[in-house]
C-alpha cells in the first residue's frame, strides 16, 4: 500500500485476481470520464491496490470534510459511520 501504480499495473493485478479490468477502463475511472462502477469492480480494484474498498469510496483523512451525498458534507469519519450504520 502507498506506492503509486500505473493503470496497466492495476489492470495486470486485476487479471491475477481473476476479474480482469482493462487499462483503459481504469484510466477512465481515474480521469472521471466514467464515474460509475459495479461492486465487483470496486472490490477488485481495491484488492489490486491493496486498500480498503471504502477508501476508494470516501477517501481522505478521517477529519477531512467530504461531500458524501450530493450537497451533503460531513467528515470522512462521519460518512463512514453513516455508511456502516454505526451511531
Amino acid at each position: 500500500a502507498g506506492r503509486r501504480m500505473s493503470a496497466q499495473q492495476v489492470a495486470d493485478e486485476t487479471e491475477h485476481l481473476r476479474y480482469p479490468i482493462t487499462r483503459s477502463q481504469i484510466a477512465n475511472y481515474e480521469s472521471g470520464r466514467k464515474q460509475s462502477l459495479d461492486i465487483a469492480e470496486l472490490m477488485t480494484i481495491a484488492a489490486a491496490l491493496k486498500v480498503p474498498p471504502l477508501s476508494l469510496i470516501l477517501g481522505g483523512h478521517p477529519d477531512q470534510e467530504i461531500e458524501f451525498l450530493p450537497g451533503q458534507m460531513a467528515t470522512t469519519a462521519a460518512a463512514l459511520a453513516w455508511f456502516t450504520g454505526d451511531d
